[in-house]
């Protein structure tokens, strides 16, 4: 992806692997605060407890006028 946008951008420069360990970091603290985890599993566990799960799709809370990009 990097090396498209430097072609129609010759003027872009960029460390890729300073990048990429920036994200990692992120990746990590995410992990530490349990924010990430495997939905899959999660979906079912709560499907196999009778739990209700709301699910959203296309972007509807983007959409919202007040808070969304529209």
């Amino acid at each position: 992806l990097v090396h498209h946008y430097q072609k129609q951008y010759p003027a872009l420069t960029l460390d890729v692997e300073l990048e990429l360990s920036k994200f990692k970091k992120h990746a990590d603290r995410l992990n530490e605060m349990g924010l990430v985890g495997d939905t899959i599993e999660a979906l079912d566990d709560m499907r196999r407890q009778g739990k209700s799960v709301l699910v959203e799709g296309a972007n509807g809370a983007m959409l919202d006028i007040d808070f969304g990009i529209i």
